[in-house]
């Protein structure tokens, strides 16, 4: 057997190797797992535009709250399905506090339909269906994957992002949202 012959084998194996490690150890965008709210710099956020359930359009910037969540979902994603109850739960329990959540839809600008049945069979009450039109607002965001969360204050900077579900129930999410809104008070 020739070096070359076999180099090309030793080589061929290492990339087996690397590609299994890579398939075991790769972080995805969107996981199963909880996700964690990743402090950021304060940044300009984007003054999306989104649709509601009466194809009206709404600008970000006109609905900020004292703290805005910007919530990128889609009914077709099982993480989303999953946190969306909570997230509305969280929203109804510090609404009077100044929490605004921001729902946006990504199932496509003619699945309103599916996003109210959704919406009804999960009873959520006290979010408001959107719709993202053509996928502007994820793309204008750099969003990687679904379910994502912005947290905006209320200068319409972006402060934290939570890429994968989160425990909205949890001891984290509650304790960031109330240092976050003792400060813009």
């Amino acid at each position: 057997m020739s070096s070359n012959t076999r180099l090309s084998g030793v080589l061929a194996s290492c990339r087996i190797i690397i590609l299994c490690m890579t398939a075991l150890y790769a972080t995805p965008a969107i996981s199963e797992e909880n996700g964690v709210i990743e402090v950021t710099d304060a940044i300009p956020f984007r003054d999306l535009n989104y649709n509601d359930d009466q194809n009206k359009s709404h600008k970000l910037r006109a609905d900020l709250g004292k703290l805005t969540l910007v919530h990128f979902w889609a009914t077709w994603c099982v993480p989303c399905v999953a946190e969306l109850p909570k997230l509305d739960a969280f929203q109804k329990k510090y609404e009077n506090q100044g929490l605004k959540v921001i729902s946006i839809s990504e199932d496509g600008e003619k699945k309103m339909s599916a996003v109210k049945e959704f919406f009804k069979k999960n009873s959520i009450q006290t979010l408001i269906p959107y719709l993202d039109i053509n996928n502007n607002a994820f793309n204008e965001t750099k969003t990687r994957g679904l379910p994502t969360t912005y947290f905006v204050d209320s200068n319409g900077q972006k402060i934290a992002v939570a890429e994968g579900p989160v425990e909205w129930d949890g001891e984290t999410a509650t304790a960031f949202l109330k240092l976050h809104l003792k400060a813009n008070q």
